[in-house]
């Protein structure tokens, strides 16, 4: 296929001149890396000039990727100068860029085409134009035009489309790190052929390979080797200068001059000042195998010559330095750059991404409604099948004199014995397998009923002495006041109590049951053992509440706010370790436009929750809702924003998965046991109670209870004064993303320790040569 360079640069450009000076990059004694004690790139200089195909050249660990990531501003430099179209480095010229990384850098979601889209808007071309330029470029580099994704592609294919990518928008300048591995020879030929032809409009290309030989075909070449450029020029003129017939033995002959260069500096140091140094080798000499383990060993340790070494020592002080001074110097403004057109592609390619797997989608929709359905089940429900005992001796009431002072009961009606009748009222009341209690009758004395607890088979006997009934009688029809009738009159419970609400739970059984008992015998006169005040009907609730209506719209809130929080820290550091943050970054796409397109993503698959878990909750568990449900719905709306804002914190600070799910994990729990979700926030440490109530998440259950319970709405300040916490959380913690989101990357700065560790060793390095010098032998 003929390549037609109409098709890729329009026609009302002027051509420039080949022979225009004009240099697209220029490179002055740069230094850069990721670790201030390492620098990898060591006093690197380099021109391009503008419409030429500069071939960036060296084995693995050269250096060739990071001069690239320094070149497009992806990694702040240490020292030295970098000119980009006349500007220094900055993602803001991302259109004027065409970037293909070395790794692949793409979503595994969505079809090639998609892909390309949303990158066609990121670099700001309109959709006329892309439609054009996409099925161009497919034909071109021969890609599958199905609906396949591309996860279904070979890496080759998914290498094409990264290559497609780079030449959509037509940039002025083409960086392009290792485009041809793993590409058929015939179309790395029409690669070739079509770099050609867009220089020839004058775009300016770098391009890094593995295959020495193609670059030949390139204007120039430049051998990068331990991070510097060893030699630059045309590749016939150099392969005539070094009389060489490829251009990999001219690499290959200068690798050994460095060597045998830097070999005879460190034997020059070390040997006497009037000694002469041995002649060189011949470079031919110097197997190849040796070469290669040279640069094994060399980009291992990331280190150059001796010199290089001490230009690094001296460049740390004078970077440390510069920090120093620029705290003083006014702060570079971020700009704020907002295009709705980006924010939708983010919102687009995230939402792709979650519909690829639709399982999972399905899934997370689903999730907040299971939690909710799982605590409904669990909590709030009385415990039930407790194995409790009841030994009574009570031996009743049975002096006629004494029954004739109970009104309602007559001589002939038989004893009264209230041991017997509260022992009936407890099975009575407990008859069902589902019931409270489940009451054991087997146990004859206190100490095998104690045993049994002991060992986990009861949970709890009631024991009634033998004077119980006479004793009550004379309490409260005889007015006594004899310590011994009292403690007649009072029964023993010996309880398990490890486990606090059971415990409670059959207290307040037995309480009922007792209460039950005086009614069924007293009939009219139930006053008699009544409390001393009325319970009225509620205010708010019910007269006998459900810890189920206390604890659901407090796990509402901590799934609506985990979900997003887990969901965005897991998807943003998935994308920084596939590389695509950085080729968005690339492109010039500001961090605000990121941070919203990936909430607004995440609000969508908000909508769908709600529309499922709310009909779910409120006709299916038959959770009471007091007040309007609008404002429930906005309350776990904002609180799953805020918590996707502070998952993309979590995904932009965390270098991997597992310390993103640690981070999200440790700030779940926090809230989870401060937010009041499960038991009320009043119970927490008056000092923490204050802190508490500042929480986005202890407002948010806050507002959820008043208003499914009480039928709160603004009206009442604690509800609006809640959403306005709720709602500054979400805007800081937005403005936080967007100001702490690593665009760039910053060398590694030592701690104080490190730095005084390398000071001591600097200072005894001198002293050892100094006393070298000292004892010198003067000839």
């Amino acid at each position: 296929m003929s390549i037609n360079s109409n098709e890729f640069q329009s026609e009302s450009e002027t051509q420039p001149t080949l022979q225009d000076e004009e240099h697209v990059i220029k490179i002055e004694n740069l230094f850069g890396g990721y670790d201030q004690r390492k620098p990898f790139i060591h006093n690197l200089n380099l021109k391009v000039k503008k419409g030429e195909i500069y071939s960036l050249l060296g084995p693995s660990a050269a250096g060739k990727t990071t001069l690239l990531k320094l070149i497009l501003g992806l990694l702040i430099k240490m020292k030295g100068k970098i000119s980009i179209f006349g500007e220094e480095p900055s993602l803001s010229l991302g259109p004027k860029i065409g970037y293909m990384p070395q790794d692949l850098s793409l979503y595994e979601q969505g079809t090639a085409q998609q892909v390309l889209r949303f990158f066609a808007t990121l670099n700001g071309v309109d959709k006329a134009k892309t439609n054009s330029r996409i099925k161009t470029l497919m034909e071109f580099l021969q890609l599958p035009k199905t609906g396949r994704s591309m996860s279904q592609l070979s890496g080759g294919q998914r290498r094409r489309v990264s290559l497609a990518i780079a030449l959509l928008h037509e940039p002025d300048l083409l960086i392009l790190d290792e485009p041809t591995v793993g590409v058929d020879p015939l179309l790395r030929q029409k690669i070739w052929g079509l770099m050609r032809s867009l220089t020839k409009k004058g775009v300016t290309v770098i391009i890094t390979t593995h295959y020495i030989e193609e670059a030949i075909d390139g204007d120039a070449v430049g051998f990068i080797r331990n991070g510097t450029i060893i030699e630059e020029g045309k590749p016939y003129d150099l392969m005539k200068k070094h009389k060489c017939n490829t251009l990999e033995d001219t690499f290959l002959a200068l690798c050994k001059k460095k060597d045998k260069g830097i070999l005879v500096r460190e034997q020059s140091e070390n040997e006497d000042a009037n000694e002469l140094v041995p002649e060189l080798e011949d470079p031919q000499s110097v197997s190849e195998k040796e070469i290669l383990q040279k640069d094994k060993e060399s980009s291992d340790s990331s280190t150059t010559d001796f010199s290089d070494q001490e230009r690094s020592k001296d460049l740390i002080s004078e970077y440390e330095k510069k920090n120093k001074d620029s705290k003083n110097k006014k702060k570079r403004k971020m700009k704020l750059r907002l295009d709705p057109k980006k924010i939708w592609a983010i919102t687009k390619i995230k939402y792709q991404v979650f519909i690829a797997y639709k399982i999972i989608l399905l899934f997370s929709i689903a999730l907040p409604t299971l939690l909710v359905l799982a605590s409904s089940v669990a909590f709030g429900k009385s415990p039930h099948s407790l194995n409790f005992a009841i030994i009574t001796e009570d031996e009743g009431l049975v002096a006629p004199e004494m029954l004739s002072q109970i009104p309602l009961l007559k001589p002939n009606d038989g004893p009264l014995n209230l041991g017997d009748e509260f022992a009936k009222e407890l099975k009575t009341r407990n008859k069902n397998p589902s019931s409270i209690l489940q009451v054991k009758t087997e146990y004859k004395t206190i100490g095998s009923a104690r045993e049994a607890i002991e060992k986990g088979d009861l949970w709890g006997v009631l024991y009634i002495p033998k004077h119980f009934t006479f004793g009550l009688f004379l309490r409260f029809y005889a007015c006594s006041k004899n310590h011994t009738i009292i403690e007649w009159s009072i029964g023993d419970l010996y309880m398990d109590m490890s486990n606090a609400e059971i415990g409670l739970t059959i207290v307040e059984e037995i309480d009922n049951t007792f209460v039950a008992v005086g009614d069924r015998l007293l009939q009219n006169r139930k006053n008699q053992l009544q409390l001393p005040y009325n319970i009225e009907k509620p205010i708010y609730g019910k007269l006998h509440p459900k810890y189920k209506d206390f604890v659901t719209p407090g796990i509402m809130i901590m799934v609506g706010f985990s979900f997003p929080m887990f969901l965005g820290s897991i998807g943003m550091v998935r994308e920084a370790m596939l590389g695509v943050t950085s080729r968005i970054w690339a492109t010039g796409t500001g961090r605000f436009e990121v941070v919203l397109g990936t909430v607004t993503a995440i609000t969508l698959l908000l909508l769908l929750q709600l529309a499922v878990l709310f009909p779910s909750v409120i006709y299916g568990f038959k959770v009471p809702m007091e007040g309007n449900i609008f404002y429930v719905l906005l309350d776990i709306f904002s609180l799953g924003l805020f918590g996707q804002s502070l998952g993309a914190l979590i995904g932009f600070l965390a270098t991997h998965e597992f310390q993103a799910m640690i981070y999200a994990f440790l700030l779940f729990f926090i809230n989870y046991s401060l937010a009041g979700s499960v038991w009320p926030a009043l119970a927490q440490p008056q000092w923490l109670y204050k802190i508490t109530q500042f929480l986005p998440t202890s407002r948010a259950v806050l507002i959820s209870r008043s208003v499914m319970s009480k039928g709160w709405g603004f009206k009442h300040q604690q509800v609006w004064f809640s959403f306005v916490i709720v709602f500054l959380w979400l805007i800081i913690f937005v403005l936080l993303t967007g100001i702490f989101t690593k665009t760039t990357i910053k060398p590694k700065t030592p701690w104080f320790w490190e730095k005084w560790f390398q000071m001591g060793k600097k200072k005894k390095k001198k002293k050892k040569f100094d006393n070298q010098l000292i004892n010198q032998p003067i000839n």
